[in-house]
């Protein structure tokens, strides 16, 4: 499983490099464990990737990228977010990003849904180098629109993400 994260990050790069001369890569892996002592636990890895390329009209950023969860039960399926948005300069915030989310839930026979999830994210980026950063990235909105289940979340995660600025000139 973890050749299958690495091979996806280094296509994504790969199409980024081909697709723009100026955009940064940001990274994070994630995943949760629940009910570890029972037989009904659940468990589940994520692997995501966003791109950011400048938009020449307008000065924004885009953001595209996915995701991809493994589950860890044999009762869940391979889910995965398709992500596009655009990031913008908020008045008290700064930087941030809204996305837009399309892709397939981990439940067995789950429909794909297009831009079922909106969210708000921030990232909080310390640079190593000129290059490479570390950070977060905090959701700090999220909205879901469902048949049977909507809802809004508040600071609803914090993953720990690596960005890398990609410049071919």
């Amino acid at each position: 499983m973890k050749k299958f994260f690495l091979a996806a990050a280094f296509c994504l790069s790969m199409v980024s490099v081909a697709s723009a001369y100026d955009s940064k890569a940001v990274v994070s892996f994630d995943g949760y464990s629940s009910n570890l002592s029972t037989t009904t636990s659940s468990t589940q890895t994520g692997f995501t990737a966003r791109m950011y390329n400048k938009c020449p009209l307008t000065g924004l950023d885009m953001v595209w990228g996915g995701s991809v969860y493994a589950p860890g039960s044999n009762n869940r399926e391979l889910a995965f977010n398709f992500i596009t948005g655009v990031e913008f300069k908020a008045p008290v915030l700064g930087g941030v990003e809204l996305v837009a989310h399309s892709g397939k839930a981990a439940v067995t026979g789950a429909p794909i849904n297009l831009f079922h999830t909106f969210s708000l994210n921030k990232n909080f980026l310390y640079n190593l180098t000129d290059k490479v950063q570390l950070g977060l990235t905090v959701e700090l909105a999220q909205f879901s629109i469902s048949d049977s289940n909507s809802y809004l979340s508040v600071m609803s995660s914090v993953k720990p993400v690596v960005a890398v600025n990609i410049a071919l000139f």
